[in-house]
């Protein structure tokens, strides 16, 4: 019980005042279940007895109401086919209702972790596989739904149809009665006890199986054009062959395993049936009274036989996927993509110059440090360049200045002013364009490309055409038959390499940033190529900040200073002609 309480963690405020409401339909519907049962055995009084059940109160009652010359046993039926019609459809409402929150927490949480990803902190990713995000996301979210939050829905509703049956039944015929609950219930409770375990141990496998599952996909589909070239496909189809069969054995283990409490209650529930009829004949109980405590009985056993075997069912079904709920409340529970008072987004301006002081960094506690003690800056209006061999720390520099990485030493500062939280630097980075190496497109307009993260209800077109003009793609845009409504293909595929580049300026530039990153953003560019791009940015440089990142010395001639970096450390600066020199 316990541990069931510890799964309204997962759920919001909102999600839990939701199920409040869930529990009080299922309690109206569980007393409709009960006058149903109920009303079973003055009917197969009145059929059995017609005169003798005519005198008893249930009936003088409705006569009373309706008057003495009515048809009872017509009016019997009535009763019983009008409170069934009702009793059903008010069920079918608590059906859907169950259904509608279930999917609605589904919707609500897996966007909120989607959301609660997005706002954690860079470093969190560089250390994280993604495929194991996406799998909580959308799987173990889904699995909290269907294995978790639905059936504990089930428990809930069937244990107070359950409850007050069994109550009715005691009050008919006790000591049968009490005895087949006292069976039923250790059956199922030996049931659930013995096998927990191994449904729980087949829970981890398939959440284990789901991840491989995703890193298998992901690293097919990523690496498409090597695999395709070293024809080693099959090996990744065999190891995804691999990880599905085993996660489906374990699901198929379970299926099975649910579906063998409902056959040995059906066998054990007609067994004892026998004996009770058996045995109200042998004490010599009259027909006439016997014969409407045993249709009730039966009726009610016919209904208490399913609610049984779906409780049980459900328990078995919520340790199967226990391990998801584990997972999600970590996910949720340790983190908040709400900022804090003291991290809310500042006023920041950028007049004078950035800058870092001393900045060390590693990337975990006792790692050697990736920069050490660096010191750059960057007056406005101003081109800086960072030069170095791969591995010496130029990305993690431009991380850091990005202000998404946390200095272990030192600080930024704009204007004079130190960045002191994560609010003051998500100021500074809504001044900052950037333009990576490998440019993200997504599968989508190039209108929608150029304005990425803009509601499409709110982008200004002027502005998309005025950055594509500046980033010198404006013709190659009014060539294309589909103009800004031209789809670019997943990552750009149908772009050329500097063409996707001009797009990551123009995306860049959208927002009219004071200070333009160019992180390395033409170092897979050919001579040529590279040759126009940086004749564009040359252009843009009369109103614009930049710092500008490459391993060939020959990108920043431009610059009006470089910095050399090497194993982390400023090693060198001065002009264009002065690295070059030495």
């Amino acid at each position: 019980m316990r541990k069931l309480f510890s799964a309204f963690h997962v759920l919001s405020e909102k999600s839990r005042k939701g199920f409040l409401w869930v529990l009080i339909v299922s309690t109206m519907g569980m007393g409709l279940e009960v006058l149903g049962v109920g009303m079973v055995m003055p009917l197969i009084d009145l059929l059995v007895s017609p005169e003798t059940a005519a005198d008893s109160l249930v009936w003088q009652t409705l006569l009373s109401v309706l008057g003495e010359d009515s048809n009872v046993l017509l009016l019997g039926l009535i009763c019983l086919v009008g409170l069934f019609a009702f009793k059903n459809l008010f069920l079918a409402y608590q059906v859907n209702l169950q259904s509608k929150y279930s999917f609605g927490v589904q919707v609500e949480t897996s966007t909120y972790l989607f959301e609660n990803y997005l706002g954690r902190p860079y470093e969190f990713f560089l250390g994280t596989n993604t495929s194991e995000l996406l799998r909580n996301a959308i799987g173990e979210v889904n699995s909290f739904v269907g294995y978790v939050l639905q059936p504990l829905l089930i428990i809930i509703a069937e244990s107070l149809v359950l409850l007050a049956i069994v109550v009715l039944l005691l009050c008919v015929e006790p000591l049968a009665s009490l005895m087949a609950i006292a069976f039923v219930g250790a059956l199922g409770w030996a049931f659930h006890r013995f096998t927990r375990r191994r449904v729980n141990d087949w829970g981890k496998e398939r959440q284990h199986r789901e991840g491989l599952k995703i890193k298998c996909l992901q690293e097919g589909f990523n690496g498409i054009k090597v695999i395709k070239l070293l024809e080693e496909h099959s090996f990744l189809g065999e190891s995804f062959r691999e990880h599905t069969q085993l996660g489906a054995a374990a699901g198929r283990k379970q299926y099975a395993m649910q579906q063998m409490p409902r056959l040995l209650l059906e066998t054990l529930a007609i067994l004892g049936l026998a004996i009770l009829a058996i045995g109200l004949v042998s004490v010599g109980e009259d027909q006439d009274d016997a014969l409407p405590k045993l249709g009730m009985i039966a009726f009610g056993l016919v209904r208490v036989m399913p609610s049984v075997a779906r409780i049980v069912h459900s328990s078995q079904s919520i340790v199967y996927g226990w391990p998801c709920v584990k997972v999600l409340r970590e996910e949720l529970g340790d983190w908040d993509s709400s900022k804090t008072e003291s991290e809310k987004d500042l006023d920041c301006s950028f007049s004078s110059s950035f800058s870092m002081k001393e900045v060390s960094f590693a990337y975990s506690q006792g790692a050697v440090n990736s920069l050490v003690g660096v010191s750059i800056e960057v007056p406005k209006g101003s081109s800086v360049g960072i030069i170095g061999e791969s591995g010496s720390g130029k990305s993690t520099l431009v991380d850091i200045a990005l202000g998404l990485l946390e200095p272990c030493e030192g600080a930024l500062f704009v204007d004079g002013r130190k960045l002191e939280n994560q609010g003051d630097k998500s100021s500074w980075r809504k001044m900052i364009g950037y333009v990576p190496q490998e440019i993200y497109l997504t599968d989508d307009t190039l209108r929608n490309n150029v304005a990425f993260g803009v509601d499409p209800c709110q982008i200004d077109e002027e502005k998309v055409l005025t950055s594509l003009k500046e980033a010198s793609l404006l013709e190659f845009v009014q060539g294309l038959p589909d103009g800004l409504d031209a789809m670019m293909g997943e990552r750009g595929a149908r772009l050329s390499g500097g063409q996707r580049q001009r797009v990551g300026i123009a995306r860049a530039l959208y927002h009219d940033p004071a200070f333009i990153v160019f992180d390395e953003a033409t170092s897979s560019l050919d001579s040529d190529t590279e040759k126009s791009v940086m004749e564009t940015v040359l252009d843009l440089q009369r109103n614009k900040t930049f710092l500008i990142v490459a391993h060939r010395l020959s990108t920043l001639k431009n610059c009006d200073r470089i910095y050399r970096v090497h194993q982390g450390r400023i090693v060198e600066s001065g002009s264009f002609s002065e690295i070059s020199e030495n």
